[in-house]
């Protein structure tokens, strides 16, 4: 189903992530990672995403250490999250993604 207010949001998300802002997405992710938090107690959490999803995992893996996960054609939403890179993080990209292009700015993929 079409829904072009969900679509101008991710549009709006992605923008402000291309800017290096962070976005208001990522503090709803984080308040969602809490409650998931007190209510596994001392389970782990795992997370995965692609895109837009990706970044958001992203986000909360840079800045909870404990967090897992997989992402796919994320953005580099770690670099803006003000954390510090999850090693317990795997992001898979493909460098001809025109996302990954952008973001890389030139630089050559890892």
């Amino acid at each position: 189903m079409f829904d072009p207010e969900s679509i101008l949001g991710q549009l709006n998300t992605d923008a402000s992530i291309l800017a290096g802002v962070r976005p208001t997405a990522f503090a709803d992710a984080q308040q969602f990672v809490a409650t998931v938090q007190a209510a596994a107690g001392d389970e782990p959490i795992y997370v995965t995403g692609h895109s837009l999803g990706g970044a958001l995992a992203q986000d909360v893996a840079a800045q909870n250490p404990d967090i897992v996960g997989v992402t796919f054609g994320a953005l580099a939403a770690g670099a803006i999250s003000g954390g510090t890179n999850n090693q317990n993080l795997t992001n898979y990209i493909d460098v001809n993604d025109p996302a990954y292009v952008v973001i890389s700015r030139g630089t050559t993929a890892p």
